[in-house]
Formats: C-alpha cells, sequence, structure tokens
C-alpha cells in the first residue's frame, strides 16, 4: 500500500513540474509569436519550432546522420546564397553540439526516476529533484530549439522563411497522416 501511495505521489510530483514547464514555456513561446508571421496565427513560432528543426535535419533512412547545414535538397528549394548556407552550417553545428548534450542529460534523468520507482520506498525528497531535473533539462531543450528557429528566421528571407514553413506544414499533414501501429 505504501508503495501505492509512493507512486501516486511521484506522479503528482511528476505532473506539477511539467505543467510548470508548460507554463512557463507558453510565456516564453508568446515572447517568440510576437514576432509573428505575415498571415499567421499567434503561436506559430513557438508550435512549429520543432518541426521546422526536424524539417532541417533530415538524415537519409539507415544513412549517417546528415552534415551540418541545411540539407542539400532543402537549401536548394530555398535558394540559399552561399553565405546564407555557410551561416546555417554554424548555427546548426551550434545547435546539435548543445542539443546532443541535452538529450543526453535528459535521457539519464529519466532512467534515474526509472530506477527510482523501481526501489520498494522510492524517497520523496528524491523523486522531486529527479522531476525537477528533468523538467528543467526539458525546458532547456524547447528553449535551444526556439533559439535556433528564431536565428534561422532571421538568416532567411521572408520569401524563404514561408518556403520554409509550407515545407513544415506539408510534413506535419504527412506525419499525421500515417497509420499508428
Amino acid at each position: 500500500m505504501r508503495s501505492l501511495v509512493a507512486i501516486v505521489a511521484a506522479v503528482a510530483i511528476v505532473a506539477s513540474t511539467w505543467a510548470g514547464v508548460g507554463l512557463a514555456l507558453g510565456q516564453m513561446g508568446s515572447s517568440y509569436a510576437s514576432a509573428g508571421t505575415p498571415g499567421g496565427a499567434p503561436g506559430d513560432d513557438f508550435d512549429h519550432a520543432g518541426e521546422i528543426t526536424a524539417v532541417l535535419a533530415q538524415a537519409p533512412p539507415g544513412g549517417p546522420p546528415a552534415p551540418p547545414g541545411p540539407p542539400a535538397d532543402i537549401a536548394k528549394r530555398l535558394n540559399l546564397t552561399e553565405a546564407q548556407t555557410r551561416k546555417f552550417q554554424q548555427l546548426r553545428a551550434a545547435h546539435e553540439q548543445k542539443t546532443s548534450r541535452l538529450r543526453i542529460a535528459l535521457s539519464r534523468a529519466r532512467l534515474d526516476a526509472r530506477e527510482l520507482m523501481l526501489e520498494a520506498s522510492p524517497d520523496r525528497g528524491k523523486i522531486e529533484a529527479v522531476s525537477r531535473r528533468i523538467g528543467d533539462l526539458y525546458g532547456q531543450t524547447v528553449r535551444a530549439r526556439l533559439e535556433y528557429t528564431a536565428e534561422l528566421r532571421q538568416l532567411l528571407t521572408p520569401e524563404q522563411w514561408s518556403q520554409l514553413r509550407a515545407m513544415t506544414a506539408r510534413r506535419m499533414m504527412e506525419r499525421r497522416a500515417r497509420p499508428r501501429p
């Protein structure tokens, strides 16, 4: 019975941490969204930052990781200049370096949470600490993605940005249309 109470308490702590992260991210997202896109809805940049990052980070399936910078087909479709391509490479390399460290730390924190919840009597203080660490790392990951997206937006012309947004929208629709197992 005590372990059930501990699990319920852990879930409540994690849920409250995630709710706090969501509120913080919503506030942060509104600052990016205030720049707005012509004809876009408020919050579009925040809502699609992950998809934009994913579109630009595509690697061939089963192949080696994509090199830093825009994939060749996207660079061509956006008609990037050499200077834009070089800057893009720098931005993407810095973003990948930063987020890879964060993803590793987040995975370790999640593993710590799993191990903690397998204990017969998990320590509430440890549960709170690991849930806060997970929330903080997740927040840092989202902030890094939003910063990267904002930097890309500054790099691209309004027309290139619109084209990238259209590619992102198509990708999102394709992902939603896929059958789920």
